[in-house]
């Protein structure tokens, strides 16, 4: 997933913060290390069309497909 790609939350995740639709685009990228393995974790930001912006691991994020 890359900056600028419109992506879906998961059901299996929520936040008050989301909108309804569950929509938004990545806005920014981050690699880090897990605590316990010590493996590269990538977290996305997203931005949703009220504004706000909630990090996701791309475990909670699904890639919309082109119309």
């Amino acid at each position: 997933m890359e900056i600028g790609t419109l992506v879906e939350v998961k059901r299996t995740t929520s936040d008050p913060s989301m909108t309804e639709n569950r929509l938004g685009i990545i806005i920014r990228r981050e690699i880090t290390q897990a605590r316990k393995n010590d493996m590269p974790v990538r977290v996305y930001h997203v931005q949703f069309s009220n504004g706000h912006i909630l990090k996701f691991h791309e475990d909670f994020l699904e890639v919309v497909d082109k119309c």
